[in-house]
């Protein structure tokens, strides 16, 4: 009779945490980013940081998937309480359609941006690249939603 367990495969969670920790930190500290609060739930590790744009403040989730397939996502609130409407979903189509690695989308009545990437690949280039380019996009968008949120 076979046995179950030589094929199957015992994960330390705790150690893939810690790891997630220390190379994200890493960065961090590299870039001169001190998170305003670090959440650690069963599943994900999440940094909150702080970005400046031209319109104001935003906060930045980094939000770490910790169990496979490990993923991170960029993730901001872009709008809240917004009515959704076909000019609100038109806009995020365009948005869409406009911008490389940020995808818009609406929960409820909040807009969000996001940007997802493999974690176990994730380099400082690509994490430092995909902060950037979220910030970038939702500083550069935010305009077009003027008319929308003035309505």
């Amino acid at each position: 009779m076979e046995s179950f367990y030589p094929n199957f495969i015992f994960r330390d969670t705790v150690s893939e945490i810690s790891e997630s920790r220390q190379k994200i930190d890493g960065y961090l500290e590299k870039l001169n980013i001190k998170p305003v609060k670090v959440i650690e739930e069963e599943k994900y590790l999440t940094y909150v940081i702080k970005v400046e744009l031209d319109f104001g403040e935003i906060e930045l989730e980094i939000r770490f998937k910790i169990e496979s397939p490990r993923w991170v996502e960029f993730k901001t609130i872009f709008l809240k309480e917004l009515n959704p409407s076909v000019e609100v979903y038109e806009k995020i189509l365009e948005l869409n359609f406009a911008t490389i690695l940020t995808r818009f989308g609406i929960d409820d009545k909040t807009v969000y941006a996001k940007i997802e990437l493999p974690f176990p690949t994730l380099d400082y280039e690509e994490f430092f690249s995909a902060i950037k380019r979220i910030a970038n996009d939702v500083n550069n968008y935010f305009p077009l939603f003027g008319d929308i949120i003035h309505q």
